[in-house]
Protein backbone atom coordinates (compact mmCIF):
# COMPACT_ATOMS: atom_id res chain seq x y z
CA UNK A 1 0.00 0.00 0.00
CA UNK A 2 1.36 3.38 -0.88
CA UNK A 3 1.75 5.76 2.21
CA UNK A 4 3.68 8.64 0.45
CA UNK A 5 5.16 10.24 -2.56
CA UNK A 6 7.47 13.03 -3.70
CA UNK A 7 8.59 14.48 -7.12
CA UNK A 8 12.01 15.95 -7.24
CA UNK A 9 13.15 17.00 -10.67
CA UNK A 10 10.87 14.56 -12.69
CA UNK A 11 11.37 11.46 -10.70
CA UNK A 12 8.93 10.49 -8.31
CA UNK A 13 9.62 8.05 -5.13
CA UNK A 14 6.88 6.29 -3.09
CA UNK A 15 6.93 4.41 0.22
CA UNK A 16 4.76 1.59 0.56
CA UNK A 17 3.53 -0.31 4.06
CA UNK A 18 3.60 -3.88 4.06
CA UNK A 19 1.58 -5.90 6.83
CA UNK A 20 3.02 -5.44 10.44
CA UNK A 21 6.41 -7.69 10.82
CA UNK A 22 5.98 -11.13 10.53
CA UNK A 23 6.66 -13.63 13.22
CA UNK A 24 10.44 -13.01 13.06
CA UNK A 25 9.61 -9.17 13.09
CA UNK A 26 10.46 -8.26 9.53
CA UNK A 27 8.99 -6.49 7.71
CA UNK A 28 10.36 -6.91 4.34
CA UNK A 29 7.83 -4.58 1.85
CA UNK A 30 8.89 -1.53 3.26
CA UNK A 31 10.96 -0.11 0.78
CA UNK A 32 11.32 3.00 -1.35
CA UNK A 33 10.60 3.45 -5.06
CA UNK A 34 11.53 5.40 -7.81
CA UNK A 35 9.65 5.73 -10.73
CA UNK A 36 11.19 7.49 -13.54
CA UNK A 37 9.74 7.37 -17.38
CA UNK A 38 7.52 4.60 -16.23
CA UNK A 39 10.22 2.34 -15.18
CA UNK A 40 10.38 1.46 -11.05
CA UNK A 41 12.79 0.22 -9.52
CA UNK A 42 13.87 0.05 -5.25
CA UNK A 43 15.64 3.00 -4.10
CA UNK A 44 16.05 1.84 -0.64
CA UNK A 45 14.60 -1.15 1.79
CA UNK A 46 15.25 -1.56 5.80
CA UNK A 47 12.64 0.35 6.70
CA UNK A 48 10.13 0.43 8.87
CA UNK A 49 6.55 1.65 8.34
CA UNK A 50 7.64 5.04 6.00
CA UNK A 51 4.88 7.16 6.26
CA UNK A 52 6.39 10.71 4.68
CA UNK A 53 8.89 11.25 2.17
CA UNK A 54 10.70 14.79 1.81
CA UNK A 55 13.80 15.65 -0.39
CA UNK A 56 16.31 18.60 1.18
CA UNK A 57 19.31 19.56 -0.71
CA UNK A 58 19.05 16.96 -3.09
CA UNK A 59 18.69 13.99 0.10
CA UNK A 60 16.14 11.80 0.18
CA UNK A 61 14.73 11.25 3.60
CA UNK A 62 12.08 9.17 4.97
CA UNK A 63 9.68 9.45 8.23
CA UNK A 64 9.21 5.76 10.18
CA UNK A 65 6.06 6.06 12.23
CA UNK A 66 7.70 3.47 14.26
CA UNK A 67 10.70 1.72 14.07
CA UNK A 68 9.82 -1.27 16.04
CA UNK A 69 9.61 -4.17 14.32
CA UNK A 70 5.57 -5.96 14.40
CA UNK A 71 3.76 -3.24 14.66
CA UNK A 72 3.55 0.57 15.77
CA UNK A 73 4.87 1.59 19.36
CA UNK A 74 4.39 4.98 20.56
CA UNK A 75 7.80 7.17 20.63
CA UNK A 76 9.66 4.92 18.21
CA UNK A 77 8.98 6.99 15.45
CA UNK A 78 12.17 8.37 13.56
CA UNK A 79 13.41 10.90 10.49
CA UNK A 80 16.13 9.28 8.44
CA UNK A 81 18.35 10.17 5.43
CA UNK A 82 18.87 7.65 3.23
CA UNK A 83 22.00 6.86 0.86
CA UNK A 84 22.68 3.91 -0.90
CA UNK A 85 19.71 2.20 -0.85
CA UNK A 86 19.90 2.77 3.30
CA UNK A 87 19.10 4.44 5.82
CA UNK A 88 22.28 6.33 6.78
CA UNK A 89 21.20 8.87 9.59
CA UNK A 90 18.62 9.33 12.06
CA UNK A 91 17.41 13.29 11.94
CA UNK A 92 15.50 13.07 14.91
CA UNK A 93 13.78 10.00 17.22
CA UNK A 94 11.69 9.57 19.65
CA UNK A 95 8.74 10.65 17.47
CA UNK A 96 5.20 9.88 18.72
CA UNK A 97 3.32 7.87 15.45
CA UNK A 98 4.08 11.17 12.91
CA UNK A 99 2.37 10.73 9.73
CA UNK A 100 4.08 13.55 7.69
CA UNK A 101 6.78 15.84 6.49
CA UNK A 102 7.93 18.27 4.54
CA UNK A 103 10.67 20.52 4.61
CA UNK A 104 9.74 24.30 4.78
CA UNK A 105 11.61 27.38 3.15
CA UNK A 106 14.10 27.77 6.33
CA UNK A 107 15.27 24.45 5.58
CA UNK A 108 14.14 23.01 8.60
CA UNK A 109 11.89 19.68 8.29
CA UNK A 110 7.83 20.28 9.85
CA UNK A 111 6.56 16.87 11.19
CA UNK A 112 3.15 15.91 12.10
CA UNK A 113 3.47 14.25 15.17
CA UNK A 114 0.90 12.33 17.01
CA UNK A 115 -1.00 11.60 14.16
CA UNK A 116 -3.08 8.96 15.91
CA UNK A 117 -3.46 7.34 19.03
CA UNK A 118 -3.93 10.35 20.77
CA UNK A 119 -6.60 12.29 21.56
CA UNK A 120 -8.45 15.38 20.09
CA UNK A 121 -6.17 18.57 19.68
CA UNK A 122 -2.76 16.72 21.09
CA UNK A 123 -1.73 16.47 17.33
CA UNK A 124 1.32 18.79 17.32
CA UNK A 125 3.75 19.86 14.30
CA UNK A 126 7.17 19.65 15.30
CA UNK A 127 10.20 22.02 13.32
CA UNK A 128 13.47 20.07 12.93
CA UNK A 129 16.57 21.31 12.59
CA UNK A 130 19.40 19.40 11.49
Amino acid sequence: MPTALVNHHRRFSFANLGLFGGADGTTPNERVWDIRHGHTKVRASGLEQVLGLAFRRGRLYALEMSTTPGGPTPGTGALVRLHDGRPVQTIASGLDFPTGVTVGPDGAFYVSDRGFGFGAGQGRILRIVP
